[in-house]
């Protein structure tokens, strides 16, 4: 898919936070790959979606809201979406405390050959919270664990849709590095997400290591009673070669349970292996 934002932004500042507000036009074709290098055939869609939000900041809590108008999806179309939250933060010591909380609502109408004339409601949302201890001084073993839950719906022919959707997320940072849950609730059939992550780190001198342990599992309930989707193992490590310049590395592990193989997902029921070396050079 290739999308473009055409926005404005403002900022207002003001002791001891910030407001932020942004207003885009989002314009969206398909992928040329897609339709065989063809641009003839590169359909757009989303013509005229609207998205717009506003992001108040402060040192130790942020609120945000934000507007989809007009928009599609894989799931749905004609979205008219709200989404309200607040993102909670403290640092007592070498802890380090995060909590997020979204409410989303609206309507949308279930995509289709044959869309329903009706659009259904949404009531969505979104929990997180994160708990992590990092030593002092930084060199030695830092420890953490973080529980993300986003909202599923295992009854898609009532009036309402409790999926949460992540919009335009960055998904990356979250729910594993392997980036195979990129575009929650499609690919997860509406059923939304558990990730729960043990992590542990350690830095020495010019060197850090991570890993990561994701139990990933479905918010709902599948068609067959199952919610397991699998763990992860996230391993990486890092060494700084000079000012600005860094080698890193990193292997991951894939490990299916009962869920993966279902509908949107379809990893199957192999062990999936991934990994990757890069050098990130900053000026």
């Amino acid at each position: 898919m290739n999308r473009a934002f055409d926005a404005l932004r403002a900022t207002l500042r003001a002791r001891p936070g910030s407001l932020h507000l942004f207003a885009a036009t989002v314009r969206e074709r398909d992928a040329l790959l897609a339709t065989g290098l063809d641009p003839r055939r590169n359909e757009g869609r989303d013509e005229d979606r609207i998205f717009a939000g506003a992001w108040l900041e402060s040192p130790g809590a942020d609120a945000f809201g934000l507007v989809d108008r007009n928009g599609e999806t894989s799931r749905a179309t004609g979205v008219q979406r709200h989404t309200l939250g607040a993102y909670l933060r403290a640092r007592p010591g070498p802890w380090t405390l995060v909590a997020t909380a979204a409410l989303q609502l609206g309507r949308q109408r279930p995509a289709g050959p044959d869309p329903a004339p009706e659009r259904r409601r949404i009531h969505a949302f979104l929990l997180s919270g994160q708990a992590g201890y990092t030593p002092r001084p930084a060199d030695g073993p830092a420890v953490g664990a973080r529980l993300d839950y986003l909202s599923g719906d295992d009854r898609p022919d009532d009036d309402t849709d409790r999926a949460f959707d992540t919009v335009f997320a960055t998904n990356h940072p979250f729910y594993g590095h392997m980036d195979l849950f990129l575009d929650i609730p499609a690919q997860t059939g509406g059923r939304g997400l558990v990730d729960a992550v043990a992590q542990v780190s350690l830095r020495h001198g010019v060197w850090t290591a991570r890993a990561d342990l994701h139990y990933l599992a479905l918010a709902r309930p599948d068609a067959h009673g199952e919610r397991r989707l699998g763990l992860e193992l996230d391993l990486g490590a890092a060494r700084t070669l000079a000012p600005g310049i860094e080698l890193s590395g990193g292997y991951s592990v894939f490990r299916p349970a009962a869920a993966a193989p279902g509908p949107g997902l379809a990893l199957g029921s192999e062990t999936l292996h991934w990994g990757y070396l890069q050098v990130t050079a900053s000026f």
